[in-house]
């Protein structure tokens, strides 16, 4: 493990994984890790353009990894654009996991 993940370590107890199909293995996934912990800028654009930022607010973090990996989907960078083509038909549920996570 690099030396630099371990100042992250110490912000979350909690690490994302990506794993084997088989089930055998698993990597930890650190730049998903460091939106968890807040270490990195995490955000959603709202379907109606308003951004909401994430860094410090795992709870929502949590909400929309899992809505995305629910649905087979991934994003590749710290910021989830749901006005995205092809990320209409998620709007509605991050938009409300976003939410209530911030409210």
């Amino acid at each position: 493990m690099p030396l630099d993940y371990l100042a992250v370590l110490h912000r979350t107890r909690d690490v994302v994984l990506c794993a084997a199909p088989d089930g055998r293995s698993f990597v930890v996934d650190w730049v998903r890790t460091n939106l968890l912990a807040g270490t990195a800028a995490a955000g959603v654009i709202l379907p109606d353009g308003r951004e909401v930022a994430l860094a410090g607010r795992p709870a929502a973090v949590w909400a929309v990894m899992n809505l995305l990996a629910s649905q087979g989907l991934s994003n590749p960078g710290p910021v989830l654009d749901l006005r995205r083509r092809g990320m209409s038909g998620l709007a509605g549920p991050p938009a409300e996991a976003v939410g209530m996570a911030v409210a």
